[in-house]
């Protein structure tokens, strides 16, 4: 059950909400889903600042065993909160806060940079409950042409991921911080859009500390009227595990597609991996050709 009430004065919005799961909840389609937990919050959005700045949030407490069969009851205050602001034309920074449980897939991104066959291990369920998130983003337009754009941008994004309804020191928890710094030109007139990116990880868990950091540059391009795509890119990053050089790691990835009549897609696609892990190397290559249609 979800059931919100608000009222709009001008440019101001607030409300209240009631949700509620019952304990054992299952749906089809789905593999975790909250359950046995009720909550009430207030809520508030607006905009401020000339139009400069959106602000929303919602606060409220939490509780679980709602039909008291349980021997624990928790109780905690929860929250979360979306802040959009652009102080200048070219600027615009955001930042948000949730500590509404969610399940969700919790990799790094150095999963996405590493992963050498991207449907290998497509079915494996890696959920984990995400019980405190915060991302801070801020990107500037550095300069802007007919020709050319050139942007600077950078994201960083905290979870905490513990297997209990409230967090303490004795519980399995998972912190994981990622961070990317990423300069883009985009060059018009050649369809043609460069970038360079630095990526660092960060993983804390009760077992060991885990950090990977490393570039980035991607090219992608497109021709004959954009029917014809090339994409390119190169990655290669250093893991430390407990402060110990664990692998390095380099990608090498290349793709060319062409769609024939807007329907007809042909795809050539080719990745090369070399991972040092302590003292034994490896080298992988793979490539594939894919069609497909569409209508």
């Amino acid at each position: 059950v979800k059931a919100d009430i608000s009222y709009s004065i001008k440019s101001h919005k607030i409300g209240v909400g009631y949700e509620r799961i019952d304990p054992q909840y299952q749906t089809l389609g789905a593999y975790y889903f909250n359950s046995d937990l009720e909550n009430y919050t207030l809520q508030y959005a607006g905009t401020m600042w000339k139009d400069k700045m959106n602000l929303s949030a919602r606060a409220g407490v939490e509780r679980n065993n709602i039909l008291n069969d349980k021997d624990d009851k928790e109780i905690r205050f929860v929250g979360s909160m979306q802040l959009d602001i652009k102080p200048i034309e070219n600027l615009q920074l955001s930042a948000s806060y949730s500590n509404f449980q969610t399940h969700q897939r919790v990799k790094s991104q150095f999963d996405y940079i590493n992963e050498f066959d991207a449907i290998e291990n497509s079915d494996t369920l890696n959920y984990q409950q995400v019980s405190h998130q915060a991302d801070i983003a801020a990107s500037y337009q550095v300069k802007q042409t007919e020709s050319y754009v050139h942007g600077i941008q950078l994201n960083s994004s905290y979870q905490l991921c513990a297997d209990s309804y409230t967090y303490s020191d004795t519980t399995t928890a998972n912190q994981m911080l990622n961070a990317m710094l990423m300069y883009q030109c985009q060059l018009v007139e050649k369809n043609c859009t460069l970038s360079l990116s630095l990526n660092y990880t960060n993983s804390n868990t009760n077992i060991n500390s885990t950090h990977y950091f490393g570039p980035t540059i991607n090219c992608s391009t497109s021709f004959i009227n954009k029917t014809l795509r090339f994409n390119a890119s190169f990655s290669c990053n250093q893991g430390f595990t407990d402060n110990r050089a664990e692998q390095f790691i380099t990608n090498l990835r290349l793709l060319l597609s062409y769609t024939l009549m807007g329907k007809h897609c042909f795809t050539l696609s080719g990745n090369g991996q070399y991972k040092n892990h302590q003292q034994a190397s490896s080298y992988l290559v793979n490539s594939s050709i894919s069609y497909s249609y569409s209508f």
